[in-house]
């Protein structure tokens, strides 16, 4: 097996970096597999059209986050119909055309959103410390 000294040369990236690197994925993986949403990828994919919606500053439905997470209809359906039983999502019909059912975020669901945006930042910043040490 080649050493990490070999995988990086002429990639501009220490062994040091690369470890700092590797430590930063596998901490990733661990803020994904939380279950603060519960541990399945559809579940992370609707999360990330709702921080989309967040973003863009515009309300959401059904057609625009299959659209956005290239879910199957009836795959979205069943994952958007859990997270309303567990809590995190509502649906809400549209005053401005009543065929349209938006789909919104609960308060529970914006609180565990920004748990993880907070321990992301911390986990960032934890990186980037790491990473300055070792110029």
């Amino acid at each position: 097996m080649r050493s990490i000294a070999e995988v990086t040369k002429g990639s501009g990236l220490s062994p040091d970096d690369y470890r700092i690197c590797f430590e930063f994925w596998i901490e990733v993986r661990g803020l994904q597999g939380s279950g603060i949403f519960g541990n399945n990828r559809h579940r992370w994919l609707v999360g990330s059209a709702m921080a989309n919606r967040r973003v863009l500053g515009v309300e959401t439905d059904f057609a625009t986050i299959q659209e956005f997470t290239g879910i199957p209809p009836s795959s979205l359906k069943k994952t958007i119909n859990q997270m309303v039983t567990d809590g995190f999502l509502v649906k809400e019909r549209d005053p401005a055309d009543k065929r349209r059912i938006l789909i919104k975020p609960t308060k529970v669901y914006t609180d565990n959103s920004l748990k993880l945006y907070v321990n992301t930042i911390k986990l960032i910043r934890n990186t980037c410390t790491k990473l300055k040490t070792q110029e």
